[in-house]
């Protein structure tokens, strides 16, 4: 079952977002236009957008880093990784 705005948690929120931001930012940069329009794809008013995004595309930005760290940490964690030579390690 899909979501809505009223029933979407802040987490999944914040994830439909950076995902719709992504599909959007190659072709037309972390701009304020993609930015809302990629809260449009993601379901999100723009009450929902601020409160999500404080700082604008500074704020989805600052989303993306995050969400980078998260996969890199849950990789680091996989079972195994520490046996893995430095060059798979860099690839994985």
């Amino acid at each position: 079952m899909k979501k809505t705005r009223s029933t979407q948690s802040g987490d999944d929120a914040r994830a439909a977002l950076l995902a719709a931001a992504l599909a959007r930012a190659g072709e037309e940069g972390w701009t304020s236009s993609m930015l809302s329009a990629a809260a449009a794809d993601a379901g999100l008013d723009r009450a929902r957008l601020r409160l999500i995004c404080v700082d604008g595309v500074t704020g989805l930005l600052a989303e993306f880093c995050a969400d980078g760290d998260q996969r890199m940490k849950q990789a680091l964690d996989r079972p195994g990784f520490d046996d893995l030579s430095l060059k798979r390690r860099i690839a994985a």
